[in-house]
């Protein structure tokens, strides 16, 4: 339970990226969360704004 948070980046490089979290370096790996968090922001920005948010 406690790693819930290990779990949700995980998915969002695979949703995103469409890249595997477990076959890349630790560097790697926090490079592409950092880019996953903000394609899901963007994404979601665009979204309310379609929506009249």
């Amino acid at each position: 339970m406690g790693k819930s948070w290990l779990i949700e980046a995980n998915v969002l490089i695979r949703a995103h990226l469409h890249l595997n979290p477990d076959e890349l370096s630790d560097e790697e790996w926090s490079e592409n969360v950092y880019t996953a968090i903000w394609i899901e922001n963007r994404y979601f920005e665009k979204l309310s704004k379609i929506l009249g948010g």
